[in-house]
């Protein structure tokens, strides 16, 4: 059934895949997948690593509507299923098309296995209901020894309220990170939760990080800044930029002003701002290329030329105001390694102060 976006090594169905693909694999049998999603991707991945062959269904082209883009995933689901001689369940929430599609293979006498659920919960309800209804259970040795955890994703990162959030500021100095007060003249850029691989990581070693439970494998906003500061490079995206203009953004708002006020954007299935970023200063970030958005309405970006259509918000009358954000633009990666790291600033959630700087000095 259809999983969370973002994945941790501690993701009970991953690890239950990976090895229901090791044990099919070995049986030299022949596993129907498909891809564009990362469930679909990520048991496609597993069973070619354990040197299985795959034979790959690939969905139709992208419907226009949410309906038609829902239908088209149910019949690509079905169309698998229908293609299969075997089918294994590892999590099948109740009521869903794997468990409908799972029961109807039962009944037609096709061989079913499913894994056994690690708890009642929903999400694993359907792989109840098909062992009770006669489908035979896929012991997995090597998942025993794996104990699942709450995939509650990171503290900063849930539907929280703005004002049930604590910052705390912090500095270097000698590679020791202490707390330091949030200043003023700053511009800073907020980091988010990144469903998928990083930017530059292939899928192949995304998945590689899962498995092998690496640090940052998480891809949460928390992995994000630390990544950030490892690679000294803020890297740039084109992600809702009009025109696809790959920059990097500031806000030159007090974080916790910003924090305190944000909002769950049910359009982009997160939230406009997460508790976690670094802080340059702004005459250090204006002699990198930092340039302040301007904020028009959308008929007026046709009239910018190339250079100042990267700074371009669009600002219309009954549509969503981002004034509040006092946004600033790089054309392109913003590179840190000509700022001064004594003047760097990093906001992160209070309580996570241990953990990030022990990953600092890792």
């Amino acid at each position: 059934s259809r999983q969370k976006r973002m994945l941790t090594p501690q993701s009970w169905w991953m690890r239950a895949a990976h090895e229901a693909a090791r044990w099919a694999a070995n049986q030299g049998w022949t596993l129907v997948g498909s891809g564009g999603t990362i469930p679909y991707d990520f048991v496609r991945w597993a069973y070619q690593h354990h040197g299985g062959r795959v034979d790959r269904i690939d969905p139709e082209k992208p419907r226009r509507s949410r309906t038609e883009r829902q239908r088209g995933l149910k019949d690509r689901d079905r169309h698998v299923m229908e293609r299969a001689d075997m089918l294994i369940a590892v999590a099948v929430r109740a009521g869903g098309i794997m468990e409908d599609e799972g029961m109807k293979a039962i009944r037609e006498g096709k061989s079913v296995w499913a894994v056994r659920p690690p708890s009642r919960a929903g999400e694993f309800r359907g792989g109840w209901n098909l062992l009770g209804a006669g489908a035979k259970e896929l012991v997995l040795p090597n998942l025993n020894a794996f104990h699942a955890k709450a995939d509650t994703g990171q503290a900063g990162g849930g539907k929280r309220t703005g004002s049930d959030i604590e910052l705390v500021c912090l500095g270097e100095t000698n590679g020791l990170w202490e707390r330091r007060p949030i200043p003023e003249s700053y511009l800073w850029h907020f980091t988010r939760s990144c469903p998928g691989p990083w930017p530059g990581q292939s899928m192949d070693e995304y998945f590689c990080s899962l498995i092998q439970n690496s640090a940052d494998a998480g891809h949460f906003a928390l992995d994000a800044l630390i990544r950030i500061l490892t690679e000294r490079t803020i890297r740039a995206s084109s992600k809702i930029i009009r025109g696809k203009y790959p920059v990097v953004c500031f806000t030159n708002e007090h974080p916790e002003t910003l924090v305190s006020n944000r909002r769950f954007r049910p359009a982009l299935a997160r939230w406009d701002f997460e508790p976690y970023a670094i802080g340059v200063l702004k005459d250090e970030a204006e002699k990198a290329g930092a340039k302040p958005v301007r904020y028009l309405a959308s008929a007026e970006f046709r009239r910018l030329n190339s250079v100042d259509r990267p700074y371009f918000q669009k600002s219309d009358e009954g549509s969503i105001d981002w004034r509040h954000e006092r946004e600033w633009r790089t054309a392109g990666d913003f590179d840190l390694t000509h700022i001064d790291p004594a003047g760097i600033r990093v906001v992160i959630l209070t309580g996570e102060e241990t953990p990030f700087r022990t990953r600092m000095r890792g």
